[in-house]
């Protein structure tokens, strides 16, 4: 049985599904590793059911509880796993009478629980029954963390595409990625060690051993999607995305390159619509809005691709504002398309006067 947590709401939440904990841990759960080990099959099913009002789920092998909550207006969602017949191992049933969501926490170490009622829950005594303790043996991921805007340069190093079942099976290396600021998705331990998935920033890689990559702080000083394409292609263009904080080189329908941006705040005019990259290029400017370097304009001299910005005149970039670089949210800038230092400098180097720009939401 996998067990996991969702840091916003609080709640813990148990399957025997490995799809859906991965599910899970994409949309921002945290993998706790395994809380027991059920029987495949019993006389003793473990009912689950889901309030849509509040996100919480229950589970009870009470039939009449699993009704009660139903005609109340939770969802039925039938059988979750099942419950040992041989009493031996029991799972800790305690409630939180403060809390909303998550108000239910099931356990096989009845210290978990004690710890729980000095806190001010309720123990409620056995929920159900596991066969026992899980062996590592059989399942060797010890946690899954979903990561948020962190990144890491890569070495050459082998790609694996089995990290999430604790096993280190190689798809290939690192290759042409070999010095690259690479996003990272996830992080798994395992038996084996520990493991990230990797991706330039959308494109995921595979997973790669964490020995072979650094982390890097101040990524927004980098390349955010690896090595830079060819730009000698038909139909060259450019396509911002306000919603997804991210920039698309393009042949044609095609996405060459991907790179990691801000926009507008919304106190700001967004401009948004066609345009084409006209003939204003700056190596740095400053002006009542802040600063920045490379830049290169798409509407007039007022709205521009450019670097992170920089702190006030004469400092360096602001890094509290750079590290939204790629963040889905509100914007940071007056109403100009901001890049990373690398990605702007290319830019302003590489992309044609004329080349077509289609900005949206």
């Amino acid at each position: 049985m996998f067990r996991l947590y969702n840091p916003n709401s609080g709640e813990h939440f148990y399957t025997a599904r490995e799809a859906e904990r991965d599910s899970l841990v994409s949309a921002g759960w945290n993998y706790e590793g395994l809380g027991w080990t059920a029987p495949q099959k019993s006389n003793v099913p473990v009912y689950r059911v889901y309030n849509p009002n509040d996100g919480d789920h229950h589970y009870t092998t009470s039939r009449g509880e699993t009704e009660v909550l139903v005609q109340k207006g939770w969802q039925d969602e039938g059988i979750g796993w099942y419950s040992s017949e041989v009493k031996q191992h029991p799972i800790y049933r305690a409630y939180n009478p403060n809390a909303k969501a998550g108000a239910h926490h099931y356990t096989l170490q009845n210290g978990e629980i004690q710890a729980l009622t000095a806190k001010g829950w309720d123990d409620e005594g056995i929920g159900w029954y596991a066969l026992g303790q899980p062996t590592y043996g059989q399942q060797d991921i010890q946690s899954i963390t979903h990561l948020t805007n962190q990144h890491g340069r890569v070495k050459n190093a082998n790609v694996l595409n089995a990290a999430q079942n604790g096993q280190a099976v190689v798809i290939g290396n690192t290759g042409k990625y070999d010095g690259y600021v690479a996003t990272l998705k996830k992080e798994v331990k395992t038996a084996y060690g520990t493991y990230y998935e990797i991706a330039f920033p959308d494109n995921v890689i595979g997973w790669i051993d964490s020995k072979d990559l650094s982390l890097v702080k101040e990524f927004w000083r980098y390349t955010t999607g690896g090595p830079y394409p060819d730009l000698n292609v038909p139909n060259l263009n450019i396509e911002v995305s306000f919603n997804q904080k991210r920039t698309y080189v393009k042949s044609g329908d095609r996405v060459l390159y991907t790179l990691l941006s801000q926009n507008v705040r919304p106190d700001y005019y967004a401009r948004i619509g066609s345009y084409r990259i006209n003939s204003y290029r700056v190596e740095s400017f400053w002006s009542i809005y802040g600063g920045a370097n490379y830049a290169i304009g798409w509407y007039d001299a007022l709205y521009l691709f450019h670097s992170v910005g920089l702190a006030p005149k004469g400092g360096d970039y602001d890094a509290g504002l750079a590290d939204r670089l790629g963040v889905v949210g509100d914007g940071i800038s007056a109403g100009c398309v901001i890049l990373s230092v690398e990605d702007a400098k290319w830019f302003y180097e590489k992309i044609p006067t004329g080349t077509p720009v289609n900005i949206h939401w």
